[in-house]
Formats: structure tokens, C-alpha cells, sequence
């Protein structure tokens, strides 16, 4: 997967706003609005399982990971209808697959997976999505992964998410995200950072995790 050129146009409104914003910054008239953004990306006849697209808001990550992925491209379901999540999983799990996979992305509550979708907080809800997206397909691009969560959650999330991808050889996962934190807790294989527009290759080993011990007294 040599250098990857995506492309994408809308037209241009014609509405009033529109053409007001367009004479107040001397926006030239044209049918259509394009957009480009390129990537070298070094990842043919090389074995990975686990890569992430870094970089800011609007600078093209989700064009790209919907150009080079189109099948296996995911923000998330709209098609969460049980009465509990664990109805929404696939027919052919079973019950002790489907808690290892809510499990494997941090979503841990019993009582969580006991609920519908739509009673879920923003949190709960990704989890589940993130969960519903591994074991639906081999390949997973999750965009704007742990955007929704607090960042001690979406480290732990990762690790899970790693470890569980990682038990299969034939999965593969590419978290596609503006946060950077999660780039060694997820110890990817590879990762693209489009705002230097650089490729890294090589395994990321997660910071390490300091433990204190001390004595303590009867009255604490």
C-alpha cells in the first residue's frame, strides 16, 4: 500500500448564506468544493494486527481510513433494537462470547448489559459499538475511537481492545482518532500521524504502570 490519494467533492450550496460567507472572504465561485488528502502508508507484504490513524479534527483521517477500507469502516449502529444489548449480538454467539467481547472493551456491568441500547450513557454506548464491531467482521476501522470517553477509560479500553484482537491471528483492528494518548496502549503494530505525515512501523509497548505500596493503620 504504496501512497494513497483520497478525493472528496461536494457541491457548493447556492444558497444566500452560502454566497454571503463566499463575497465576505472572497471564496471563488465554483460547482463544487474538493478536498484531497495523501498518506504513504508501508504496510504491503508486512503482518500486523493493530494500527491507528492520529491527527487533528478535519484533516482527513475518516476520508482516508473510508478510502482504504470501505467495508470495514465504523463510527458506530443504528440498528440496536433488543430489549437488552445482548440480543443485539449476533445469533450465532453464544451468551459467554457475547460477555467476552462486552468485557474485552470495558463494558463490564452486568446489569449494562441487561439494558437497551438507547438507555445507555454516550460511554456505555461506545463500548458497545466498539464490542459489536469485533465480532461482526475480521477487519475493524474504528473511527473516532475513544472520543467519548474519559482518558483513563479509553487507555484501559485499549489495552482490552489489544488483548482481545490479539488472541485471533486473523483479526485486524485500526483505530482511527485525534487522541495520541492511546497510541502505545493499544501497542500498535504500526500507526500514521496525517499531521506530519509520517508513518510508523513497529510495535509500541505501553508506558509502564507504578505501583506505591504503604503501610496502613486500623483507622483508615
Amino acid at each position: 500500500m504504496p501512497r494513497v490519494v483520497a478525493v472528496g467533492s461536494v457541491p457548493t450550496s447556492r444558497s444566500f448564506r452560502a454566497a454571503k460567507v463566499m463575497g465576505m472572504f472572497d471564496i471563488p465561485a465554483a460547482d463544487e468544493q474538493r478536498f484531497t488528502v495523501e498518506a504513504d502508508l508501508a504496510l504491503d507484504g508486512r503482518e500486523w494486527q493493530v494500527g491507528a490513524i492520529v491527527g487533528g479534527s478535519g484533516r482527513g483521517k475518516t476520508m482516508l481510513a473510508r478510502q482504504l477500507w470501505p467495508d470495514a469502516y465504523v463510527t458506530g449502529y443504528n440498528d440496536w433494537s433488543g430489549p437488552c444489548i445482548l440480543d443485539d449480538f449476533p445469533a450465532h454467539m453464544s451468551p459467554a462470547e457475547v460477555i467476552e467481547a462486552l468485557t474485552a472493551v470495558g463494558l463490564s456491568s452486568a446489569l449494562a448489559w441487561l439494558r437497551p441500547y438507547r438507555v445507555l450513557s454516550v460511554g456505555q454506548q461506545f463500548r458497545a459499538d466498539l464490542a459489536k464491531a469485533l465480532t461482526s467482521r475480521s477487519l475493524v476501522v474504528f473511527d473516532e475511537f475513544t472520543s467519548t470517553v474519559d482518558r483513563d477509560v479509553a487507555k484501559a479500553a485499549s489495552v482490552a481492545v489489544a488483548k482481545y484482537v490479539r488472541k485471533d491471528p486473523g483479526r485486524q483492528f485500526v483505530a482511527v482518532t485525534c487522541h495520541r494518548d492511546i497510541v502505545p496502549w493499544l501497542s500498535v503494530d504500526w500507526w500514521y500521524d496525517i499531521d506530519a505525515g509520517v508513518f510508523h512501523w513497529g510495535r509500541l509497548q505501553r508506558p509502564p504502570i507504578h505501583l506505591h505500596i504503604r503501610a496502613g493503620v486500623r483507622e483508615a
